[in-house]
């Protein structure tokens, strides 16, 4: 995790720790935050959309954060001065789990990352930038008070997209923003290309609610295809054929199971 994300998980662990300390910076950001409603949430490190939403709304709350810092009587400075644990790897983790992994680990004090200076904000506004792509696509599929299958491929090709456009702008780029993003693409693109890297791996069904949106049909999936994707001629041709072979397949079996 980069230390800008952690020292703002940290800021927000402490105004969460206890409802005086809530209280507090409430009163921060009634003094610093006009009209501002909302309150810091801690994410779930495993979760980059909670990741996001906890960044967001920090930022948006970056003023009162920072009067906490400033504030001589506050004990926001001094929490960032308290050891945490931490553990460091020795070595590999065994196969064989039955092993104690105390003895291949050993405990570590370091100072909690943090308070969040300027630098580590600015990198959280391009980490927020970067994640609301995938914090909206989440949104959309998973929706529940409206139809989501016909939208389900664009949303996958959106992802492609977005992962592509970001992996070629910082491919030669040596801010350290810029490479800890290129990282992060890297690994998303894995990700994708484990799931959905060809078009047989996305569930075929995804297909057919597209083509069978009035707005989109088969030739609307054929131009996704070769400008989006960048697939061959004879690639989409094939897919296509199957594609509409589908279609045929289970309109004949939904035709069959009719009562008559």
């Amino acid at each position: 995790m980069d230390k800008s994300m952690s020292s703002i998980r940290n800021a927000v662990l402490y105004v969460r720790s206890s409802s005086s300390r809530l209280d507090a910076f409430r009163s921060s950001i009634e003094k610093e935050v006009d009209d501002c409603k909302r309150i810091c949430v801690l994410d779930v490190p495993t979760r980059w959309n909670s990741t996001y939403i906890m960044l967001e709304i920090a930022l948006e709350l970056r003023k009162a954060f920072d009067r906490l810092k400033d504030d001589e009587d506050s004990k926001y400075t001094s929490y960032f001065d308290e050891d945490e644990e931490a553990f460091e790897e020795d070595g590999e983790e065994p196969d064989d789990f039955s092993v104690d992994l105390s003895a291949i680990r050993s405990r570590a004090s370091r100072k909690r990352v943090g308070p969040p200076n300027a630098a580590y904000w600015e990198k959280a506004v391009v980490f927020v930038k970067f994640l609301k792509v995938f914090y909206n696509v989440t949104l959309s599929v998973s929706a529940t008070n409206h139809p989501t299958s016909p939208k389900a491929f664009h949303d996958i090709v959106s992802i492609h997209v977005e992962i592509e456009d970001l992996f070629c702008q910082l491919v030669d780029n040596h801010d350290v923003t810029q490479k800890i993003l290129f990282q992060m693409a890297q690994k998303m693109r894995v990700k994708y290309q484990k799931y959905f890297g060809k078009l047989g791996d996305i569930n075929q069904l995804l297909l057919v609610a597209l083509v069978l949106d009035p707005r989109y049909k088969i030739r609307y999936f054929e131009n996704v295809c070769k400008k989006m994707l960048n697939m061959e001629d004879l690639v989409i041709k094939k897919k296509s054929a199957e594609l509409k072979e589908l279609v045929v397949s289970l309109t004949d079996l939904y035709a069959v199971a009719l009562p008559s």
